[in-house]
């Protein structure tokens, strides 16, 4: 979970922490709310997210495809316009 907060900081996102234990029409206000277009979660989750449009990865089940990714450190994406810099 801390590689995935700081991984959303460095892209200039923002982590909006979402307990499973909320109700399901909490959950949607959350993610109308914080306008939101992607997701990191576990597929457990998936029937609480609703009708969400967006991305989602499910970091269980997406595992394979994550570890094809690049190991490096990558710039910082992020600049002044961008939710967390």
């Amino acid at each position: 979970m801390a590689v995935a907060m700081l991984a959303v900081w460095k892209a200039g996102g923002a982590y909006v922490p979402m307990d499973p234990e909320y109700p399901p029409e909490r959950l949607a206000f959350m993610i109308q709310d914080a306008q939101t277009m992607l997701l990191l979660t576990e597929e457990n989750c998936r029937s609480l997210l609703g009708a969400f449009s967006g991305q989602a990865i499910y970091l269980d089940t997406d595992a394979a495809m994550l570890d094809r990714e690049p190991g490096d450190n990558l710039a910082p994406l992020s600049g002044p316009a961008d939710l967390a810099t």
